[in-house]
């Protein structure tokens, strides 16, 4: 609610800024202020919605990025437990082949 708020005060000041820069500049008249008012609403609102629809892109692949992060330190983690010798009893390897698996679940769940 309060980034909607944001950002309709945001459209309504620059809209407010370009009526009073026309104004100054005598290009306004009263005639075509309406018409001004809805021009520059217009592409004040495109420019918010492409600018809010690039930072939530961006924000998706930072999240992404972080996701990748997370399952490449929890491999490592992984991998590093699984010593595989040759002295192991076969209950050992259960185990390993429930943690390999495990993790398997958490990578599909992640890339899904």
């Amino acid at each position: 609610m309060l980034v909607a708020l944001a950002y309709i005060s945001g459209i309504l000041g620059i809209i407010a800024s370009v009526i009073e820069i026309l104004q100054f500049l005598k290009i306004l008249t009263p005639k075509y202020k309406l018409v001004w008012f809805f021009v520059v609403l217009v592409l004040t609102t495109v420019c918010f919605s492409i600018y809010y629809k690039i930072d939530e892109v961006n924000e998706n692949k930072k999240i992404e990025t972080l996701k990748n992060e997370f399952i490449k330190k929890d491999a490592k983690s992984i991998v590093d437990g699984i010593i595989i010798t040759g002295w192991e009893e076969s209950g050992d390897y259960l185990g390993y082949l429930t943690q390999i698996t495990g993790f398997m679940l958490v990578i599909k769940k992640f890339t899904t």
